[in-house]
Protein backbone atom coordinates (compact mmCIF):
# COMPACT_ATOMS: atom_id res chain seq x y z
CA UNK A 1 0.00 0.00 0.00
CA UNK A 2 2.79 2.48 0.90
CA UNK A 3 4.70 2.01 -2.47
CA UNK A 4 1.25 2.22 -4.31
CA UNK A 5 1.03 5.40 -2.65
CA UNK A 6 4.76 6.59 -3.36
CA UNK A 7 4.08 6.05 -6.76
CA UNK A 8 1.06 7.17 -7.31
CA UNK A 9 3.01 10.59 -5.81
CA UNK A 10 5.34 10.38 -8.23
CA UNK A 11 2.78 10.24 -11.24
CA UNK A 12 1.31 13.11 -9.82
CA UNK A 13 4.10 15.41 -9.91
CA UNK A 14 5.76 14.00 -13.06
CA UNK A 15 1.91 15.09 -14.48
CA UNK A 16 2.22 18.34 -13.26
CA UNK A 17 5.76 18.63 -14.94
CA UNK A 18 4.09 17.42 -17.88
CA UNK A 19 6.31 14.22 -17.88
CA UNK A 20 3.29 12.30 -19.00
CA UNK A 21 4.90 9.16 -19.85
CA UNK A 22 6.91 8.85 -16.71
CA UNK A 23 3.60 9.56 -14.84
CA UNK A 24 1.65 6.81 -16.91
CA UNK A 25 4.59 4.38 -16.45
CA UNK A 26 3.92 4.96 -12.50
CA UNK A 27 0.61 4.65 -12.20
CA UNK A 28 0.97 1.57 -14.25
CA UNK A 29 2.90 -0.17 -11.31
CA UNK A 30 0.16 1.04 -8.98
CA UNK A 31 -2.04 -1.13 -10.97
CA UNK A 32 0.33 -4.16 -10.84
CA UNK A 33 1.62 -3.82 -7.45
CA UNK A 34 -2.27 -3.82 -6.08
CA UNK A 35 -4.77 -5.15 -8.04
CA UNK A 36 -8.15 -4.70 -7.43
CA UNK A 37 -7.80 -2.22 -5.09
CA UNK A 38 -8.76 1.27 -4.40
CA UNK A 39 -5.23 2.26 -5.36
CA UNK A 40 -5.56 0.36 -8.55
CA UNK A 41 -9.28 1.88 -9.25
CA UNK A 42 -7.65 5.86 -7.87
CA UNK A 43 -4.82 4.82 -10.36
CA UNK A 44 -6.91 3.82 -13.69
CA UNK A 45 -8.90 7.17 -13.16
CA UNK A 46 -5.78 9.48 -12.72
CA UNK A 47 -3.69 7.02 -15.51
CA UNK A 48 -7.20 7.82 -18.26
CA UNK A 49 -7.10 11.66 -17.16
CA UNK A 50 -3.35 12.01 -17.96
CA UNK A 51 -4.05 10.11 -21.86
CA UNK A 52 -7.40 12.09 -22.28
CA UNK A 53 -5.15 15.27 -21.84
CA UNK A 54 -2.62 14.61 -24.21
CA UNK A 55 -3.66 12.87 -27.31
CA UNK A 56 -1.08 10.94 -29.16
CA UNK A 57 -0.62 13.06 -32.32
CA UNK A 58 1.29 11.51 -35.07
CA UNK A 59 4.08 13.55 -36.01
CA UNK A 60 3.94 15.85 -39.06
CA UNK A 61 -0.12 16.18 -38.29
CA UNK A 62 -1.03 19.92 -37.51
CA UNK A 63 -3.71 20.30 -35.30
CA UNK A 64 -6.15 22.38 -36.78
Amino acid sequence: ERTAALYRTLAESGAKKGQTAEAAACLDKVMKLCPNTRQAEVAQAQLTKIQGRNPATPAGVKKP
